[in-house]
This record gives structure tokens, C-alpha cells and sequence, in this order.
């Protein structure tokens, strides 16, 4: 990510337990200055309740997604609320999992943000492409083929709908 132009990553762990080896990979490879991390626990936890969208979601922390969206606000009120020129200070707020792949534009990602801000734009979303593992993996980019495709691109034809509503 720090080659096709990330300034930072914000790594949340939601089963720190079952991501043990990946935490430490990560904390071996990557200098402070480009990554932080949060493991979901109950320092964490205990941060939740004083984010906006806690009230939205209180009710339903046992949910995975629910919980991400928890991390993705408490991700940007980091980014926020950082002195300038801290490693964590950052303008822009990308969230993907582990097994999703994201491809920057063309231009460069940098450009690609400067661009967005130029034009005002305080929220983008991206189509991304989810792999789909038949089985627990720490690299999913090197053990998964075969990928969900966003439902954008999903053709509008009774075929389409079908497969979408597979999944």
C-alpha cells in the first residue's frame, strides 16, 4: 500500500487472538510512522461509546459489520483529531478488509485525492473486488481465485439477479 501512494494504514483487528501471527508480521515490517493498530478489546470497546454513531449500533456490537463500522469512525476521528504532521494525521480514509483489493487510479492515488478535494468531494465510494476464500486464509491474494464482482457491475438481467441474490 505505502508503494501505490498510502501515507498511513490504520490496521483494526477484530479477533486478536486468531490474527496473533498477522499483528506481529505487521508491527515487524511496517515503522510506526506508516502504521498504526487497534485490536478489538475492551480499550477499544471502551472508546466506542463516545463516537457519534455509537447509538446507531450499540444494540448490535456482536455484529462484524456493525463492529467496522464502529472502527471506520473511531478510524477517522483518529486521523482527525491528530496534530498536524503526525503519522496519523491523514485527510483521506480509505476502509477495506483484508480480502479486498483496491487498485488507485491511473494518476496515482495522491493525485487522485488532491483531485477530490478540488472539486470538494468530502466522501467517494469505490468499487472493490472481495475475495472469497473456500477456507480461513492469512493471504488471501495468494491462496483465493476467485472473487466476488461489486454489484455495480452485475448485469441487470434476470441471470444477474439470481447471482446476486445468491450471495
Amino acid at each position: 500500500y505505502r508503494v501505490v501512494g498510502f501515507a498511513h494504514l490504520f490496521l483494526y483487528f477484530d479477533d486478536p487472538a486468531k490474527d496473533e501471527d498477522s499483528i506481529e508480521e505487521a508491527l515487524q515490517v511496517y515503522s510506526f510512522e506508516f502504521l498504526s493498530t487497534a485490536c478489538n478489546g475492551a480499550e477499544l470497546r471502551a472508546e466506542w461509546p463516545t463516537l457519534r454513531s455509537w447509538s446507531q449500533f450499540s444494540d448490535f456490537v456482536d455484529d462484524r459489520m456493525c463492529r467496522q463500522l464502529l472502527n471506520i469512525a473511531h478510524c477517522v476521528r483518529r486521523g482527525l483529531q491528530a496534530p498536524r504532521g503526525s503519522p496519523e494525521s491523514v485527510d483521506w480514509v480509505i476502509h477495506l478488509d483484508h480480502d479486498e483489493l483496491f487498485l488507485p487510479p491511473p494518476g496515482g492515488l495522491q493525485a487522485h485525492f488532491k483531485h477530490l478535494d478540488d472539486c470538494g468531494c468530502r466522501l467517494f465510494l469505490y468499487q472493490n473486488f472481495e475475495a472469497v476464500p473456500e477456507e480461513h486464509t492469512l493471504l488471501p491474494f495468494l491462496d483465493v481465485t476467485l472473487f466476488k464482482v461489486p454489484q455495480g457491475r452485475v448485469a441487470r438481467t434476470p441471470m444477474g439477479a439470481s447471482g446476486v441474490e445468491f450471495w
